[in-house]
């Protein structure tokens, strides 16, 4: 009898004797030595007989540690059927044990863990009891008078029904979740907290847009606009009022639209703060006095951010900021030609235009073609933003031709990711002339030269680069837009993505395998079979691999797949600072999705 196996049976006696705290630290170094040693399947048997002794030592916290740990053991085990239906039953099982210790959140997280695992009907019956038990955690937070917990939870609780097939139910919810925001709002007025009732306010008007009521939405937008303004946040209150004209031309509603246009300029215009914030915000005001007839308004806003510039770009000269001082410098000119004063704004785009050549024949002299080709491309940006479009077409012409001698001589040298690289700028600078066809070109090019560099790395067996230029050969084929190069770009990212996965490095496989969903989403919706496999992939990352960010993307995709655009919303919404750089292709995913009836995908205004 090994060690291990006496520890067991010590620890059986001791239950017997009923020692059955002194038999679960018996059990803890037993299961300790199984994983140890890799026998993971074992370590997760006697991890749950540790859960069920804590269970009947009423010890709920330490039994759903031990139900946590007897899950991780399996997740370790290569991925089967049997594997996953062991899953299942555990975490349904610590599900229930959760619920009658009133655990009400963990109980979610285990029931939500066995989904992941399920299929079928049993996957809908668990999304069900996660929502339940989310349910009862929000009764208690409205009873604690915790309206923004309450609000939180019973929003992912409607999605939860929804996603279980209880559609009638998930609206019942959502419809609860906005009479919560309402009185939340009206007793944050009643004290005259401003800021707490434009945020209820600001929550109801998110979940009416998503359900497509945009009236109400509008009302709520404009009710959360005058609470920030009242709270005097001014920057936050414009961005209500903005969101509200967004759902006012929606309506076709032009005369509110314009009124509420104009007090969310007046808002941006006297925000005040430090100026690196407050003169885009007065930009946009100018913008928007300018979009609604207001010109004189529009004028003197622009007036107004061009001072603001100039102060930046003083700042910006005394700290030896070059790059800052000639971003700056490019702002305030828009904002003076804006104003009418044009001459000014010439001389200071010209001003910048000839830094940059300078810099550029600085660096010419020196040899370094990248550098200067970066610098005529800089000067290329400022002279199309000063309407000298046939000056930024001839340096355009000068840098293209820079990254291509670079790619050539890269592939002389044998150096075909180098090659790629400087090809792939010259597709970006071709797209902004607007010449699609030498676009296509150079990422063609771009793209076959990071397949070839795959493939050498390949051949040196250094898996990492071989799978980084594959990816790179995928993203560059998917910039040509041609069904071709699409087919062959989703070949790349898959390959490149079980190769990451294949490493360990799941989070750089899951944002090749979201690569693969969004262009297969967007361009062959109808292709649910190969939709269905990449989003299986995904989840099957995610399940060795635990990851907020993944899991935001993540609460996105699985009601956009099953074509849920009020869920997909509202996961949009409140998963956004976590979607990081995913948020911009969500937001389009799900606005492909958006039922034709004039509702759209906000920003999460307001907070």
């Amino acid at each position: 009898m090994t060690a291990t196996n006496s520890l067991i049976e010590r620890a059986k006696e001791l239950a017997r004797a009923d020692k059955k705290m002194e038999a679960v630290g018996v059990l803890k170094d037993a299961a300790q030595q199984l994983a140890a040693a890799g026998q993971y399947r074992e370590a997760a048997e006697v991890y749950e007989e540790m859960a069920l002794l804590y269970s009947e030592l009423y010890l709920a916290e330490e039994c759903l540690d031990a139900f946590d740990s007897a899950t991780l053991m399996l997740i370790r085990l290569e991925g089967s059927p049997e594997i996953h239906t062991e899953i299942v039953r555990l975490n349904r099982d610590a599900g229930r044990i959760a619920v009658m210790a009133e655990e009400h959140r963990r109980a979610a997280d285990f029931y939500l863990r066995a989904a992941d695992f399920a299929v079928g009907d049993e996957k809908a019956e668990l999304m069900i009891a996660a929502a339940d038990a989310l349910e009862e955690l929000a009764d208690a937070y409205e009873e604690e008078g915790d309206f923004e917990e309450a609000v939180s939870l019973l929003k992912r609780v409607g999605r939860l029904y929804y996603a279980g097939g209880d559609q009638e139910l998930s609206d019942r919810i959502y419809r609860r979740a906005i009479r919560i925001c309402q009185r939340w709002a009206g007793e944050a007025k009643d004290r005259e907290d401003y800021t707490t009732a434009a945020n209820a306010s600001a929550e109801a008007a998110q979940i009416l847009q998503a359900m497509g009521e945009l009236t109400e939405a509008a009302k709520h937008m404009v009710d959360a606009g005058h609470c920030y303004e009242r709270a005097r946040l001014l920057e936050k209150a414009g961005n209500m009022y903005d969101a509200a004209q967004e759902v006012y031309r929606a309506l076709r509603q032009t005369w509110a639209r314009r009124q509420i246009m104009n007090r969310a300029a007046l808002c941006y215009v006297m925000a005040g703060g430090k100026l690196e914030v407050t003169a885009p915000l007065v930009v946009k005001a100018a913008d928007m006095f300018q979009e609604i007839g207001r010109e004189m308004k529009a004028k003197w806003a622009y007036k107004y951010a061009s001072s603001l510039f100039a102060k930046l770009v003083e700042r910006a000269a005394e700290q030896g900021d070059m790059e800052a001082e000639r971003n700056y410098l490019r702002f305030q000119a828009m904002c003076l030609r804006r104003w009418g004063s044009t001459e000014e704004a010439d001389e200071i785009y010209d001003t910048v235009v000839q830094r940059y050549l300078v810099e550029a024949e600085q660096e010419a002299a020196r040899g370094d073609k990248e550098a200067q080709a970066v610098a005529l491309e800089e000067a290329a940006e400022v002279l199309s933003e000063a309407g000298r479009d046939a000056e930024a077409w001839a340096q355009y012409q000068r840098v293209i031709a820079l990254y291509e001698e670079l790619a050539k001589e890269s592939e002389d040298a044998g150096q075909q990711d180098e090659a790629s690289k400087y090809y792939s700028k010259a597709g970006e600078c071709a797209q902004r002339m607007g010449d699609s066809p030498a676009a296509v070109k150079f990422h063609r090019l771009a793209s076959e030269r990071a397949a070839a560099a795959a493939q050498f790395y390949a051949g040196l067996e250094v898996t990492e680069l071989a799978t980084l230029w594959k990816r790179s050969a995928g993203i560059e084929a998917l910039k040509t837009g041609s069904q071709d190069d699409t087919d062959r770009a989703i070949e790349y990212l898959m390959d490149a993505a079980a190769g990451f996965e294949e490493m360990g490095e799941l989070a750089e496989a899951f944002s090749d395998y979201f690569r693969v969903f969004a262009t297969i989403f967007e361009h062959r919706p109808a292709e649910r079979e190969e939709v269905t496999g990449v989003v299986e992939a995904m989840e099957r990352t995610i399940r060795r691999r635990k990851d907020a960010h993944m899991e935001a993307v993540m609460a996105v995709v699985r009601p956009l797949v099953e074509d849920n655009y009020v869920a997909a919303v509202l996961a949009l919404q409140e998963r956004e600072e976590e979607l990081g750089d995913k948020l911009t292709t969500l937001r389009h995913l799900v606005e492909i999705r958006r039922p034709r009836t004039g509702r759209g995908v906000s920003k999460r205004y307001g907070r």
